[in-house]
């Protein structure tokens, strides 16, 4: 290093210096409490209004349980009213239930029974009148009915299903219907 001279450091330092802060006026109670809100309780308000939600669309245990049913009379004759009853146990309260039910032959042919109705569901059991169509053939049928329950908002849109066990009868044929050919022989 005998060719180059070291740089000495000059003598006079220059030393940045912050500029000087305003004061600070002190703040009232507000202040605090909006401080305090955006730190702690704005995360807090965020989880709850995601967390009620969620709950309601997590929220999917079936209000009722239906153990069996059975349809009065056992024989049906064809054109008339039945009536059938479900052993329901509730699991819980302040649920809707709307019910669409439906009647299966044994051959596959299905008739849909009033469209939907709704019905008031408590511990015991659950019973409803029902027509029969004369135009059944003789044969097992089965009631088959969905309840769709809403607990919540939420489920207006989402119900929950609920199957009920189907209850099978017997259909005889209609005495109207069998007396229907000598009827039409004595007319002139």
């Amino acid at each position: 290093m005998a060719g180059k001279a070291k740089r000495m450091p000059s003598k006079s330092l220059h030393l940045v210096t912050p500029a000087p802060r305003p004061e600070r006026k002190p703040r009232g109670w507000r202040a605090c409490a909006m401080r305090h809100l955006r730190s702690q309780g704005l995360p807090f308000i965020v989880a709850l209004a995601l967390s009620v939600p969620a709950f309601f669309i997590f929220d999917r245990r079936p209000p009722a349980e239906f153990s069996s049913g059975k349809v009065r009379p056992d024989k049906v004759e064809a054109g008339e009213n039945a009536s059938i009853q479900w052993d329901v146990q509730w699991r819980r309260d302040g649920c809707d239930a709307h019910a669409t039910s439906v009647l299966v032959t044994d051959k596959g042919i299905v008739s849909e029974l009033d469209g939907r109705w709704m019905t008031n569901l408590h511990d015991g059991d659950l019973s409803r009148d029902f027509h029969v169509s004369w135009t059944f053939l003789p044969g097992t049928v089965q009631y088959r009915a969905t309840f769709d329950f809403e607990c919540n908002w939420l489920q207006r849109i989402f119900p929950i299903r609920v199957e009920a066990p189907p209850v099978a009868f017997e259909v005889t044929a209609s005495q109207t219907l069998k007396a229907l050919p000598q009827l039409l022989k004595q007319q002139p």
